[in-house]
């Protein structure tokens, strides 16, 4: 989690308390990956759940309102995201999910982002 963090926020030291901030109210819960983490592979794509308190947002009440503040914070980001396509709603278990896709800019691998009021779950 430190060393994402660090890549994102490199250079802003704003972003980076805000990031900070944020920390202090979200974490993993886990974290799977198609081979172990280190491993001498070109790509290990994982699954990564994690949780983040947003009781200080109460604007916050879909999956598309959290990306919408989501896609501001990474705006300021380094590196830089392209978002592709608009968000998609889909039910895993049961429980309706809101999706945003989303690739490192001049990387190949994408990413899925999602996201429901009780849980997050992020692919690589």
């Amino acid at each position: 989690m430190d060393r994402a963090k660090n890549v994102i926020t490199s250079g802003n030291d704003d972003l980076k308390a805000l990031t900070e901030a944020s920390l202090a109210d979200s974490g993993p819960i886990f974290a799977f990956f198609q081979h172990a983490p280190g491993s001498a592979v070109e790509s290990n794509p994982s699954v990564l759940g994690v949780y983040e308190n947003v009781k200080a947002a109460p604007g916050i009440r879909t999956g598309e309102d959290y990306f919408f503040q989501v896609k501001k914070m990474m705006a300021q980001a380094s590196p830089q995201y392209e978002y592709l396509g608009d968000y998609k709603t889909r039910k895993i278990g049961g429980q309706g999910f809101s999706q945003m896709d989303l690739r490192m800019t001049g990387a190949a691998q994408r990413s899925s982002r999602v996201i429901t009021r009780r849980a997050t779950v992020t692919t690589w």
